[in-house]
């Protein structure tokens, strides 16, 4: 991901790069979009805040910095709006109360930007653009270049700003398409099949070990390691799954797929939780005789449950690869049914097994 990511950012900071490497005869609007600021060495900067390793990402950063920008754009606007020319200098009659209201303005939008919960890359773009702004209202030896008493003008420092920024985050969101989309909701299919497969494995092999007759260090190694990679993997599938709104904006087939992998994330975070407990239980168990004669009677049944388990968890991808239970409905009705069967069986031995051994 890192490596795709890398090269992507490459060849498109190239791109942002070529109208100004090429002659005016060759690429006329090349030039036409330099010299109007639609495109400039911000725009590159824009394009490494905003790309990431999902399309996703790459829209929710996308739309963060475009929202600050406009922040900041709106409230120099209304700054020049109310204080036309910004701060004309101390020798004004006027001088001293636009330099107080400007230092209060500008105080209480740094402010509300950090003290709201706003995204990282509004606040960075918001207080970024901002400032600079800002300074150019209170340096009166430098015209500012701004629109005048809620004017418009699309030559305008602040119009500038915003072309920029779309064309930083325009290229941006293509590279997120470009050669092939980067889809969020792909690797959370992906991430969620294989955590279901690691869970399978995971609780095969601690029923395994368990079940077994001697406590086997080498097997509990690899249990633990397992029970790590699989951390890892559940915070994965949290973070596809936020991205994964930005491709669907919350409607249609997608949406639907999300949240079914929400269950799934919430249900594989409960199944870490039980499945460390499950561990401090194996490490502490002395696997004496009694142990030893009620796993012989009971590690089939056990078995049985982790496998139904596992194919009923293989019919549920099933379900969220389509957007709904419709078409898997009988597989997932039978695969319950089993299960529920297994469980049963399982308890049924399990106390006739205690009985037998005259355990409480």
């Amino acid at each position: 991901d890192d490596l795709e990511l890398a090269f992507r950012a490459s060849f498109f900071v190239w791109v942002c790069g070529v109208p100004f490497m090429l002659p005016s005869w060759l690429c006329p609007i090349c030039q036409q979009a330099i010299a109007t600021k639609f495109v400039s060495s911000g725009s590159v900067v824009y394009f490494m805040f905003t790309l990431y390793k999902t399309t996703g990402d790459t829209i929710n950063f996308g739309i963060g910095g475009f929202l600050g920008t406009c922040l900041a754009v709106f409230n120099i606007w209304c700054m020049m709006g109310f204080m036309p020319g910004g701060y004309p200098g101390p020798d004004s009659p006027d001088g001293q109360w636009i330099w107080y209201a400007g230092m209060l303005w500008g105080l209480t939008f740094v402010f509300i930007m950090l003290w709201l919960n706003f995204d990282g890359n509004t606040q960075v773009f918001g207080l970024a653009t901002y400032v600079w702004y800002w300074m150019a209202f209170i340096n009166y030896h430098v015209a500012t270049g701004f629109s005048h008493s809620f004017t418009i003008s699309y030559t305008g420092a602040a119009v500038r700003e915003l072309a920029i920024a779309v064309s930083g985050i325009s290229i941006a969101i293509i590279a997120g398409f470009v050669p092939y989309p980067m889809f969020a909701t792909k690797r959370a299919h992906k991430t969620g099949k294989t955590l279901v497969f690691q869970l399978h494995s995971t609780w095969t092999d601690f029923t395994d070990y368990y079940s077994g007759e001697e406590r086997n260090p080498y097997k509990a190694a690899l249990i633990k390691k397992k029970l790590s990679v699989m951390k890892a993997v559940v915070g994965d599938l949290q973070g596809y799954i936020g991205s994964a709104w930005y491709e669907c904006f919350g409607m249609g087939a997608w949406q639907r797929q999300r949240m079914m992998l929400k269950i799934l994330d919430s249900y594989m975070g409960e199944s870490f939780n039980r499945l460390c407990t499950v561990l401090t239980c194996c490490v502490s168990e002395d696997f004496g005789d009694t142990h030893d004669q009620l796993m012989k009677k009971v590690r089939a049944p056990m078995m049985d449950i982790v496998d139904n388990v596992g194919e009923l968890l293989i019919v549920c991808v099933d379900s969220i690869l389509v957007g709904d239970c419709i078409a898997t409905k009988a597989d997932l009705d039978a695969k319950i049914a089993a299960l529920e069967e297994s469980v049963l069986n399982f308890t049924q031995d399990l106390l006739k097994a205690a009985k037998e051994s005259n355990l409480d």
